[in-house]
C-alpha cells in the first residue's frame, strides 16, 4: 500500500459495491508499482516473482519461466507489462495454486538447520544456503537476500537468527494479505476458506 492507503481504506474498497477484483487490482497495482523505477508500466521480468510473493502466490522456482512466458506478449523481453502482470497476478490469486506454505512447513524447515533445537540459525550459514553459491541452483539474488536478512534481523545484530519470530512476522505479513482477499484462497478471491 503506498503511504496514504491505510488497511481501513482497502477493507472498504472491498466491501463497497467495487468487489474484490476491484481491491486485488489496486493492491497488484500497488505492489508493481514499487517495481516500476521507470514509472512506464514495465518492471522486470527478474523482479516478477517478488512481486507475486509479496502478493502472497509463491510458486516454486521450477514455475517461474512457464508463469513469465505467459506474461510475455510475443517475444521473450527483460520486461514484463502492467496490463499481462495484473491478469497473471489474478489468475494466480483466484486460484490459488501457489498458496503459502503453512507455519509447520516453515518452522520444520529450518529446524533442519537447527539440529540441536535452540530456535536459531547462524546468520553466515543460511547466507551462503540462499545465495547463489549454496544449495539452490537459482539462490537469492543479492537484493533479495539483503531484504530477507533485514527482516530476518530486523531489531538486533547476533550472528544468530530466530528463525521462530522470523516465520511468525512472515505468518502474520501473510495472514494480512489474506485479510484483505489478496492471498490465494483469501476472502472474495474465488478460492478455498
Amino acid at each position: 500500500m503506498d503511504a496514504g492507503t491505510t488497511v481501513a481504506d482497502t477493507v472498504a474498497a472491498a466491501s463497497s459495491g467495487e468487489g474484490p477484483d476491484h481491491a486485488a487490482k489496486q493492491r497488484i497495482r500497488e505492489a508493481f508499482d514499487l517495481f516500476d523505477d521507470a514509472a512506464n508500466g514495465t518492471v522486470p521480468s527478474e523482479e516478477v516473482p517478488t512481486i507475486l510473493r509479496f502478493l502472497g502466490v509463491f510458486p516454486p522456482e521450477k514455475d517461474v519461466p512457464d508463469i513469465l512466458d505467459s506474461m510475455y506478449d510475443e517475444d521473450p523481453t527483460k520486461y514484463v507489462t502492467y496490463e499481462r502482470f495484473e491478469a497473471k497476478a489474478l489468475e494466480l490469486l483466484k486460484s490459488g495454486t501457489y498458496a503459502p506454505d503453512t507455519e509447520e512447513t516453515l518452522l520444520a524447515a529450518f529446524k533442519v538447520l537447527d539440529p540441536e533445537d535452540t530456535g536459531e540459525v547462524d546468520v553466515e550459514r543460511l547466507q551462503e544456503l540462499l545465495s547463489k553459491d549454496g544449495v539452490s541452483e537459482r539462490g537469492f539474488r543479492d537484493k533479495e537476500l539483503d531484504g530477507f536478512m533485514a527482516v530476518a534481523r530486523e531489531g538486533t545484530s547476533k550472528t544468530t537468527i530466530s528463525y521462530e519470530d522470523y516465520v511468525a512476522k512472515l505468518v502474520a505479513s501473510i495472514e494480512q494479505t489474506q485479510i484483505l482477499g489478496f492471498a490465494a484462497g483469501g476472502a472474495g478471491m474465488g478460492g478455498a476458506d
